[in-house]
């Protein structure tokens, strides 16, 4: 488990200390064992059993548009409004959602996936109960573990499956094999952008590769730093506009968060933004994307097997 950086000053996170990682711990222990696997076709028909969590990329199409702090922010949101959750850090390159939770993880999603820990070992206890899987290089040896040791992974990965409600998925930027790998495993993404032209002109990329693998996660939209509530809408209605147009692609707007300076400073104090400055604009943007992404009606809540099913689907993606 993370030790927790204590941080005075830094108002309303109260770091992560023992009692709170044997609860989690406990938590796992009482999740009964995996069960059977559901069938492949299950899994793509998107009917897999109701146990199993929610999975949801967050992603971009460049870097700097401000993707981990959303990840990080809207999970807090959500556990808050009852949904317990679960955030993967799955950008290989730029591994920080531990760093912006003022985390210090002695394990991560490598030593998972490699054999070095278990799920109990991997996992942090975060702020307000959110279940934190740090990363680090790993996810890509997925591509070469067969037999026993994958069967070992994804029975790990499915007491996650049981514990959370949702699985947030911080994905790496851009469109790398690993990203894309990734996406085309995900029921559900969330295209981070901001006004810029260059973001915008990134993220269509992104869903431009996506669509021609044949493959694509439910899409949604959320507009970052932007300084006008015309500007966020001109925004997302050109990314939208592009999509269906020349990719006959949906991607349905869940909202924007405007800029706001203190979003810097909590990640300078390495404390999340809605517990550092929760009355901000900012934090306030960010609760009412989490309460759209909440009350969902399910018809559009994909599962397809939770994380577990999500892995599965990345190894036949690379067989």
């Amino acid at each position: 488990m993370a030790r927790a950086n204590g941080r005075p000053g830094s108002a309303g996170w109260t770091p992560p200390v023992a009692d709170q990682a044997a609860g989690l711990r406990a938590l796992l222990a009482g999740v009964s064992g995996p069960g059977p696997s559901p069938p492949a076709a299950e899994e793509a028909a998107g009917t897999a059993p109701a146990g199993l969590a929610r999975v949801m990329a967050i992603t971009s199409g460049k870097g700097g548009v401000g993707k981990t702090s959303l990840a990080v922010n809207l999970a807090l949101a959500l556990q808050q409004m009852g949904t317990k959750v679960a955030l993967v850090d799955a950008d290989m390159g730029m591994a920080n959602v531990d760093i912006l939770m003022g985390l210090v993880p002695e394990r991560h999603l490598g030593d998972l996936v490699e054999g070095r820990c278990t799920l109990d070992e991997a996992i942090c206890a975060g702020p307000e109960g959110v279940v934190v899987l740090p990363g680090a290089s790993g996810l890509w040896e997925l591509a070469s573990i067969r037999g026993e040791p994958l069967q070992r992974l994804l029975q790990e990965i499915r007491r996650l499956d049981r514990l959370v409600d949702l699985v947030l998925v911080d994905t790496g930027a851009g469109i790398g094999e690993q990203v894309l790998t990734m996406l085309r495993a995900t029921p559900e993404a969330v295209l981070v952008v901001t006004p810029e032209p260059t973001s915008l002109t990134d993220a269509y990329g992104l869903v431009k590769v996506l669509a021609r693998s044949g493959s694509l996660p439910r899409l949604h939209c959320v507009v970052n730093m932007h300084k006008s509530a015309h500007e966020a809408t001109a925004a997302a209605n050109r990314l939208r506009t592009v999509a269906r147009r020349f990719l006959g692609i949906e991607i349905t707007p869940l909202g924007s968060v405007p800029f706001d300076p203190v979003v810097s400073r909590a990640v300078l104090d390495q404390v999340p933004l809605l517990l550092r400055f929760p009355h901000s604009a900012a934090a306030g943007a960010v609760r009412e994307i989490a309460g759209r992404l909440a009350q969902a009606p399910a018809s559009q809540r994909s599962r397809s097997g939770g994380l577990s099913g999500t892995l599965r689907r990345m190894l036949r993606g690379w067989a």
